[in-house]
């Protein structure tokens, strides 16, 4: 199965995969909210699979200088999701 290989910072982080069929998806988002964080930057890895949305990564506080590399490998299995919801 096509998967995404996960490293932040040189820090192996996950293999995400669904399958053959499902949708997988890494977001990179900053978003300016000064009446909560001046800065909000965060990383997601999640998917789809069978009507259910997987999370991998929900991380928050990204940093200037922070590194993610997303390497997308064939692989037979995938690391387990952190959450499985609606």
């Amino acid at each position: 199965m096509k998967a995404f290989e996960i490293t932040t910072n040189g820090k192996h982080r996950c293999v995400a995969g669904v399958g053959v069929s499902g949708v997988l998806d890494v977001i990179v988002a900053w978003a300016g909210r000064p009446e909560k964080k001046p800065d909000d930057a965060r990383l997601t890895v999640g998917g789809l699979k069978d009507g259910k949305h997987l999370r991998w990564i929900n991380q928050e506080a990204l940093k200037v200088g922070d590194e993610i590399v997303i390497r997308v490998v064939d692989a037979d299995t995938a690391d387990e999701p952190i959450s499985r919801g609606k």
